[in-house]
């Protein structure tokens, strides 16, 4: 049960990994202003292209570990049939 729970938190922030993303670009103006007003050492000109890397790299992490998941939950399965660790063959 924690691993399934842990897959769908994992694909939940895949969710809303993309949600922020569109997010960044619809919202960019008051992200500029607000970074711009405060006497920060960021530059928002900086700041939200690198935001937006980060938040690109971030994708093939969370399918690895969804992948990860994925294969674990299938062990687990494999060890509560009484066949630990054989792989069962996949139709489609």
């Amino acid at each position: 049960m924690l691993l399934q729970l842990l897959r769908l938190l994992n694909l939940l922030t895949g969710v809303l990994l993309v949600g922020s993303f569109v997010a960044t670009f619809l919202f960019e103006p008051g992200i500029r202003e607000f970074f711009t007003k405060q006497p920060s050492r960021i530059d928002p000109g900086l700041l939200i292209p690198v935001l937006r890397l980060w938040m690109v790299l971030t994708v093939p992490a969370l399918a690895a570990v969804h992948i990860l998941l994925t294969r674990l939950l299938e062990m687990v399965g494999t060890v509560r049939g009484g066949d630990p660790f054989v792989q069962r063959m996949r139709c489609g």
